[in-house]
């Protein structure tokens, strides 16, 4: 497999926004521990969080059409949302993930042992068994830094994919979400982004993404941006129910850093500077 540079978030950058602490995400996240957002029905509120991330994960699932595979990839596998999934209700027999965050890791082997986790970042991953299919969630917003140009992002974004060709079956899926930036220009697009919520990390534009995926075919693409507002919003809820406790043991500083930040991400969406993207690629033939 191909060698590929690091041109997004380093191993610091990630480990010091999701190594903060398992049980301070456990206590806002919901049951899944699914940190993106999820599929939430027009008539739903936030109570209903848990089984609107099922409904993701499920759509992930279909996706990628994980009832057929043996062996599928989640890169970024936070703390095994999918892992679990493609285990539990798909019958996947071996979902491998992979990491950089080594908190996730040690959260997935207590609480799924048996679930196979890499603590590396993608472009050193190496599985000598290629894959199924590939599914990858809230991670590719780390892939590319804020200083690249558009030229560097696609370049990124063009390794990322020639990764997932390289790992891939023939004809294999990769089921992609991510958050990207929508009519909004550049000039103002780093003032927008939180920075110091998630270092070294920057939005993707959709145009960059399709002049990245030459080995790929779009099965599917959709943008539904409310998505994230409103798993956002639940989120904000959670923390604010928790706050007491996790100001206790994670300082008051933290906490409203995270519901600031996320009241930033929150207008973003429901202004439309932003947008959440869901994308069906297939390895093409050759």
């Amino acid at each position: 497999m191909s060698g590929f540079s690091n041109r997004g978030a380093s191993a610091g950058a990630i480990q010091q926004h999701y190594d903060l602490g398992n049980d301070f995400y456990a206590a806002w996240l919901g049951t899944t521990m699914a940190y993106s957002a999820a599929r939430l029905l027009p008539d739903e509120g936030p109570d209903a969080l848990d089984a609107a991330q099922e409904r993701k994960l499920d759509w992930h699932l279909a996706a990628a059409k994980a009832q057929a595979a043996a062996r599928v990839l989640d890169v970024g596998c936070g703390w095994g949302a999918i892992l679990t999934r493609l285990r539990d209700a798909a019958g996947v027999a071996e979902p491998v993930g992979i990491t950089m965050s080594s908190a996730q890791a040690e959260w997935i082997a207590a609480h799924e042992p048996g679930l196979q986790v890499a603590v590396t970042p993608w472009q050193d991953f190496r599985d000598p068994q290629p894959f199924d299919a590939i599914i990858s969630i809230g991670a590719f917003e780390h892939f590319a830094g804020p200083d690249l140009d558009e030229a560097g992002k696609i370049a990124a974004y063009h390794d990322f994919f020639a990764f997932c060709a390289e790992s891939l079956k023939p004809g294999g899926r990769v089921s992609l979400q991510t958050i990207a930036w929508l009519e909004l220009p550049r000039a103002e697009q780093r003032a927008n982004l939180p920075e110091k919520l998630f270092p070294d990390s920057n939005l993707p534009n959709f145009n960059e993404i399709a002049a990245a995926d030459a080995r790929f075919t779009v099965r599917h693409a959709d943008h539904e941006p409310l998505d994230y507002a409103r798993t956002l919003r639940a989120w904000i809820r959670n923390i604010r129910a928790a706050e007491p406790s996790l100001s206790r043991r994670y300082g008051a500083a933290t906490v409203k850093h995270y519901l600031q930040n996320f009241m930033l991400f929150t207008m973003g969406f429901e202004s439309r500077r932003i947008s959440l993207y869901r994308i069906i690629l297939e390895k093409r033939p050759g």
